[in-house]
């Protein structure tokens, strides 16, 4: 079944072919584990500095988020945002095309406000490359319906 899911999910990418996205599917483990008190997707992208993934901090109140970088190596989280207003706290994972046209499966936590921009997930946006999970950090808006990355594509540390 795994096979068949990378074939089909490998000809998705190579056709670019657009997927009608489900925001706000509810998801709980193995798509997401705690570094430090955030709550991360997985699996860990491997990068030059170990395995990270891009998670999401809830203040103790919980009516504010940060997006950042957790380790899995050195179990720390480095926020990469401020902290933004939370609208739900929702785990997401579903299909979604990215701004470059590419279909993949994101998997991220929250609905955060920010600013300008709109609302947003941070998270990460999988899909495979033959065989090979890869991975992309960056943000679902929830007002374009895509993923907008922002870094590049790296591979993935297991199935996704």
């Amino acid at each position: 079944m795994k096979t068949l899911s990378r074939i089909l999910t490998s000809l998705a990418l190579a056709a670019t072919v657009t997927v009608t996205a489900v925001p706000g599917t509810a998801q709980a483990a193995p798509d997401f584990t705690q570094v430090a008190g955030t709550s991360c997707p997985l699996p860990w992208l491997e990068t030059g500095y170990g395995n990270l993934s891009h998670c999401t901090q809830l203040s103790a109140a919980g009516a504010d988020a940060r997006a950042g970088f957790g380790s899995l190596e050195t179990s720390r989280f480095s926020p990469t945002t401020g902290w933004l207003d939370v609208k739900d706290t929702t785990f997401r994972r579903f299909q979604v095309t990215g701004s470059d046209g590419v279909v993949g499966t994101f998997k991220g936590r929250g609905r955060l406000n920010a600013g300008g921009f709109g609302d947003v997930a941070y998270g990460i946006q999988y899909a495979y490359y033959g065989f090979q999970p890869i991975g992309r950090w960056g943000n679902y808006s929830f007002a374009s319906g895509r993923f907008h990355p922002s870094g590049e594509w790296v591979n993935a540390s297991g199935d996704i």
